[in-house]
């Protein structure tokens, strides 16, 4: 009974040690001076050159300036991103103070980021054709509410002249002249309000605003870097 139990908690402890071998995320652990001690079967495919090259492998020189704020005691954990041969990486890392060993979890997030400038390109363009138009419409309410003051300036001096209307008949004229001057001016200037508050949405400043819809991505095939 109790080899059982020690062979059951045997195998509980082997499943959790492999659980970072078996992430599909790279994940590596490195000394104080940047040799690798660890890593795992995601980082050997997308780091085929880091178990040989260690300390001189490119990844390894990004991350070197963490292992030096380690070092001084300014920090236990640090976040960086950075870009290996095209591709975007983000790496969360940690030091352990009892080894004084840094480990590594690097999350390829390539698509993330293109997708995130895609967004931002596309919202900024949307914002400006909105500006556009905004200066467009605008400019073609002022035409139009400009020839509607001469409409109605003019319509005031043809009724006052003397014609073959009657009285009657002249101001009837005038006050119809002027009430559809008016109306389609009221209509023109909430148009024109519309417009504008259409045009006043701010353009993108980062990257928070996409982050929740780049946050659904599957992640990418992890791809093969020297």
């Amino acid at each position: 009974m109790e080899r059982t139990a020690r062979e059951l908690a045997h195998r509980e402890l082997t499943e959790l040690a492999s659980l970072p071998e078996k992430s599909p995320d790279p994940i590596i652990e490195v000394s104080s001076n940047g040799h690798v001690t660890f890593c795992n079967a995601a980082a050997r495919r997308s780091f085929p050159g880091l178990i040989v090259k260690s300390a001189s492998h490119t990844l390894i020189n990004h991350i070197v300036p963490v292992l030096d704020l380690f070092a001084a005691g300014k920090t236990c954990e640090a976040e960086r991103e950075f870009e290996i041969k095209g591709r975007i990486f983000h790496a969360y890392l940690v030091l352990n103070s009892e080894t004084k060993r840094v480990r590594v979890y690097l999350k390829d997030v390539t698509r993330i980021r293109d997708t995130e400038r895609q967004l931002r390109a596309m919202r900024r363009e949307v914002f400006e054709q909105q500006q556009r138009f905004a200066a467009l419409f605008n400019r073609l309410a002022h035409d139009i509410r400009t020839d509607l003051n001469i409409l109605v300036g003019y319509s005031s001096l043809v009724c006052e002249e003397e014609a073959s209307f009657s009285g009657g008949e002249k101001h009837e004229l005038k006050e119809m002249i002027t009430n559809a001057g008016f109306s389609l001016e009221k209509r023109l200037e909430a148009f024109s309000e519309t417009i504008t508050m259409a045009s006043a949405v701010p353009p993108p400043q980062g990257t928070d605003e996409v982050t929740s819809a780049t946050q659904l991505l599957a992640p990418s095939p992890l791809s093969t870097l020297s």
